[in-house]
């Protein structure tokens, strides 16, 4: 289930709607992040920023922590269907 601390939107590729939160990363990009933790493989750890009307901060880990106590999501990169549509 979603967190309601964070503000979800939809993925704007065609086939995929998805949704996802964006999240800005430690060194200041943006970030689209599946709105649904992923227990198995998530590795991006959301820190919700004070201010509400700002997104959130995504803390990436290398890999997925063996013991996590807050919810893991996947970079919705890694998800989307129509992620080449994106790339640069």
């Amino acid at each position: 289930m979603t967190d309601p601390a964070f503000r979800v939107q939809h993925c704007r590729g065609a086939r995929c709607q998805a949704p996802i939160i964006w999240a800005t990363t430690e060194g200041g990009k943006s970030m689209p992040v599946d709105a649904e933790p992923d227990d198995d493989q998530g590795n991006v750890e959301l820190v919700p920023n004070p201010n509400p009307a700002m997104a959130p901060t995504a803390i990436v880990h290398a890999q997925p922590p063996l013991m996590s106590t807050v919810p893991l999501r996947l970079p919705h990169h890694a998800t989307c269907v129509d992620a080449a549509a994106f790339r640069r």
